[in-house]
């Protein structure tokens, strides 16, 4: 048997040595090997280009940057966006809410952005609601108490959309003289215009669908005021089926957004598109998800 030389055994001990100390592949080397998906055509488009939109694109502008990272998100239709998630290629797709069902099946980042959730809204011309009806953070404390307060006054909803479960036990809860159902397929434009014109006195929207609105179609101010017990917000995420490579790409994404979080491009791409009333509320977000981060 042929002894092997002491400069062979000390040129492989150097050849382990390194490449135990390399680090783990790049954010662009691992994303170049990843399908990385989304159902949104804006999306698609704005990111190559870095093109700022909306939060959801502004937010992710600010990580993919601070990652150095650079693609071309491929578009697929919605439906079938998950059971390409569920094939082995590794995968990935964005701006995804983390639900019970879909934890079971995927892997999710940290946030990636943020939707402050649904807020009650009303004309200024109405006059600011009694404050017996507010807790000691401004917040309705209860959409009965509200409606039994303003007898006589209407909330518009648009009848087989979901405001969440707190609000949709609430809503069910309320007389039937006090919900004005309107019918149509847009999701909240309508509301607001119907608001505008006194069809109703209420409606419940979205501070980011609002501001779009008003911005775009220079409808006029309103008085809002968050629901006590509703969640603060709506976050997205980067959503993956479980693979090594996924597994890694997460683990950088998690990474980077620890240090995103603190940045004031990450604010701004939230603060950008909500009412200023809303700053406050955007902050104490933020604040909670660099809680989440340092904890993980």
């Amino acid at each position: 048997m042929t002894q092997k030389s002491p400069l062979f055994a000390l040129k492989t001990a150097i050849l382990l040595v390194v490449l135990i100390a390399l680090p783990p592949a790049g954010a662009q080397t691992l994303a170049d090997n990843i399908d990385l998906i989304t159902d949104n055509r804006d999306f698609s488009e704005s990111i190559p280009r870095q093109h700022k939109l909306d939060p959801i694109i502004d937010a992710h502008l600010v990580l993919f940057k601070h990652m150095s990272l650079v693609f071309k998100p491929i578009l697929l239709p919605t439906l079938k966006v998950e059971p390409r998630l569920k094939q082995t290629k590794p995968a990935c797709t964005f701006g995804r809410l983390k639900t019970a069902e879909r934890a079971k099946a995927f892997i999710f980042s940290l946030p990636t952005e943020f939707f402050l959730a649904h807020q009650l809204y009303q004309n200024t011309a109405t006059g600011p609601v009694d404050r017996t009806l507010l807790n000691a953070d401004g917040e309705i404390t209860h959409l009965g108490s509200l409606f039994d307060f303003y007898r006589g006054r209407k909330l518009i909803l648009l009848k087989g959309r979901s405001y969440g479960e707190l609000l949709d036990e609430q809503i069910r809860a309320l007389p039937d003289a006090v919900k004005y159902f309107r019918s149509g397929n847009d999701m909240y434009t309508e509301d607001i215009a119907m608001l505008e014109k006194a069809r109703g006195d209420y409606i419940l929207s979205l501070p980011y669908n609002v501001f779009k609105t008003q911005h775009k179609d220079k409808h006029g101010e309103f008085l809002s005021y968050p629901i006590a017990g509703n969640t603060r917000y709506n976050a997205g995420h980067v959503m993956c089926n479980d693979t090594p490579e996924t597994r890694d790409f997460i683990n950088q994404v998690n990474t980077a957004l620890k240090e995103v979080y603190a940045t004031p491009e990450f604010e701004q791409a939230h603060t950008d598109y909500t009412d200023p009333a809303s700053y406050e509320r955007i902050k104490m977000v933020l604040n909670e998800l660099k809680s989440l981060a340092n904890a993980q």
